[in-house]
């Protein structure tokens, strides 16, 4: 990975949804892994890993990354450390995000998701002033 990571991740989200207008996906066909929550009265992200009345199926795909990024010391340790690094952690590592930039700043925490994990969708349902981020994993797929 080089320096422009973070652009390459950014822009891969961007190739997602243009995706996702012009090809509807059957949600029925995926399973759910919650991401994160997003309070909007608070304007607080929340990792899924962290939240404690979340199912263990629901959370599993984001705490196998994050002990993925806590645990891959050859990946951390043996390159120059560079601002993409710092800040790629920084997101997925903290328990809870202060949001100050809504759209952009959300937008990335869930391109750095599935970047890592590999998955090419997700949804978004509302509750109050929750936000529920869930990536959709085809199961059939390896």
């Amino acid at each position: 990975m080089n320096n422009n990571l973070l652009y390459t991740i950014y822009t891969n989200f961007f190739k997602i949804e243009e995706n996702k207008i012009k090809n509807p996906v059957d949600i029925t066909k995926y399973s759910k892994h919650l991401i994160g929550i997003y309070d909007n009265s608070v304007n607080i992200w929340y990792n899924s890993w962290c939240l404690h009345n979340i199912p263990n199926t629901e959370i599993n795909l984001a705490k196998g990354l994050l002990k993925h990024l806590i645990d891959d010391e050859n990946y951390f340790s043996n390159r120059k450390k560079n601002i993409n690094d710092v800040f790629i952690r920084t997101f997925i590592c903290n328990s809870k995000i202060y949001i100050t930039e809504k759209k952009t700043q959300l937008d990335l925490i869930i391109a750095i998701f599935l970047f890592y994990t590999k998955i090419y969708n997700y949804e978004v349902k509302k509750i109050n002033n929750l936000f529920y981020y869930y990536a959709l994993k085809n199961d059939n797929i390896l």
